[in-house]
């Protein structure tokens, strides 16, 4: 009997100790206690301050300050006004180059094809030069043709009536290009001076007397020289680059077939300064020579 009744309390004390303890892996929600909520009507309780508008700042300079501002203001006014009239002189200067930009233009223009229609012409005279040369070498006679222009200085020259103490003599060399001998040759020189941009000069032969100068074929022959002084204001002209000079020449010559039948041959020679090379110590002027026309007959 006794240990029924111990079997029994054991039992329930397990029972107990089961039910006092949670599962495993559970939580027990424990119950917060309440808010209490605050009263304001209390005797001590003070209410909560209220928000309010923000007053309005009103700044106020002063006598120096403003005048400080004004004068600030001024110069600026100032300043911009003087950028203003620089612009706008800068405008009007700009409007005032146009003509002249212009009037350049045109002039580079002009002077452009002033130089192309100069370098047609000497092309043609050459292309004129060569197409002689070649008739002359197909055909059976003779055929006088300019080759070149000697330079040389010159001392106690006699040109024209005047004598001068120094001058640089010109001289037209020709060639007999055909197959026969020329008889008779005699030749013309002259010499024109000009200023750049006007029309050439016009020359008109005056043969002297009849000789006996003979060229043989391949045979050079001469012409008469022609003097540049820079003692004469003409001369100086073209040695300072003012001014141009053309040199002409022709020869008069007959054919041993027909000897009553005389043939004529003249070349134009433009003359220009282009720069100096020293000779012996000394300074040379030197010259731009260029053919600008050839006829013959």
């Amino acid at each position: 009997m006794t240990r029924s009744i111990l079997v029994v309390c054991t039992l329930v004390l397990l029972a107990s100790l089961a039910l006092a303890q949670p599962l495993s892996g559970q939580r027990i929600a424990v119950p917060s206690p309440p808010v209490k909520e605050q009263t304001t009507g209390g005797a001590n309780s003070k209410p909560y301050p209220t928000e309010q508008a923000p007053l309005p700042v009103r700044i106020i300079e002063s006598a120096t300050g403003s005048q400080h501002t004004k004068t600030r203001e001024t110069q600026a006014d100032k300043h911009d006004a003087k950028d203003l009239d620089a612009q706008i002189r800068a405008a009007n200067a700009a409007e005032k180059q146009i003509l002249p930009s212009w009037a350049g233009a045109i002039l580079s223009f002009v002077g452009t094809l002033l130089i192309l229609w100069s370098l047609c012409e000497s092309r043609e005279a050459n292309r004129l030069t060569r197409r002689a040369l070649l008739h002359a070498k197909e055909t059976d006679r003779a055929w006088m043709a300019p080759k070149e222009v000697n330079t040389f200085p010159g001392m106690a020259v006699t040109w024209r009536g005047a004598v001068f103490r120094e001058a640089i003599l010109f001289q037209c060399i020709w060639e007999n290009s055909g197959q026969t001998p020329a008889h008779n040759v005699s030749t013309y020189t002259d010499m024109e001076i000009a200023p750049f941009g006007t029309e050439r000069p016009q020359f008109e032969p005056q043969w002297p007397a009849e000789n006996s100068v003979m060229v043989s074929p391949g045979g050079s022959f001469h012409g008469d020289r022609a003097a540049l002084s820079p003692e004469s204001g003409y001369g100086a002209a073209v040695i300072g680059r003012q001014a141009q000079a053309f040199l002409y020449s022709a020869v008069r010559y007959y054919e041993p077939s027909n000897p009553d039948l005389p043939r004529y041959s003249d070349v134009l020679w433009e003359i220009t300064r282009d720069g100096t090379e020293m000779r012996s110590d000394q300074e040379v002027p030197l010259f731009k020579i260029v053919c600008i026309r050839a006829t013959a007959n």
